[in-house]
């Protein structure tokens, strides 16, 4: 992060954060609602797609900001990056699986496949491409040094 920008990082980290936990939120109590009595939707098991999507935005972002709320800037940006490769893939890759593997799972079974797979498809390549070009190896001044 560039010197000087901490406060801005922490405005825009929050709003994103606030925003992505409550729209994961309220997909999966739309699930719970409309979805547990629909069999085209996947009845039960949507309600539980859509939990386990829920999960893989929500963990990765609470524990990136409890990282950053010990002042361990290293884990936070490793749990961050899993936490927007994950938001990436539960909206992307959802669309991407869902118009590529259409021809294999037409049904509910596809969608629920889809909800499922494409939130740890998404934060698998985040993680990986971060390790790869050595974004977790970058050094990162001390939190001290970096507010002053």
């Amino acid at each position: 992060m560039q010197r000087g920008q901490v406060q801005t990082h922490r405005v825009v980290g929050r709003i994103i954060g606030i925003s992505a936990v409550l729209g994961t939120s309220v997909g999966w109590l739309i699930s719970l609602r409309a979805h547990r009595h629909i069999q085209a939707y996947g009845g039960v098991l949507s309600i539980l797609a859509f939990g386990t999507m829920w999960a893989g935005v929500v963990v990765p972002a609470t524990l990136g900001y409890i990282c950053i709320k010990k002042k361990d800037i290293e884990n936070h940006r490793k749990w961050m990056i899993r936490f927007f490769g994950a938001l990436f893939g539960a909206f992307f890759f959802w669309r991407i699986e869902a118009l590529v593997l259409q021809w294999m799972f037409s049904s509910a079974n596809g969608w629920l496949f889809y909800t499922v797979t494409s939130w740890m498809l998404g934060m698998f390549l985040f993680d990986y491409a971060a390790r790869k070009s050595g974004f977790y190896l970058a050094k990162t001044p001390a939190l001290d040094t970096a507010i002053s």
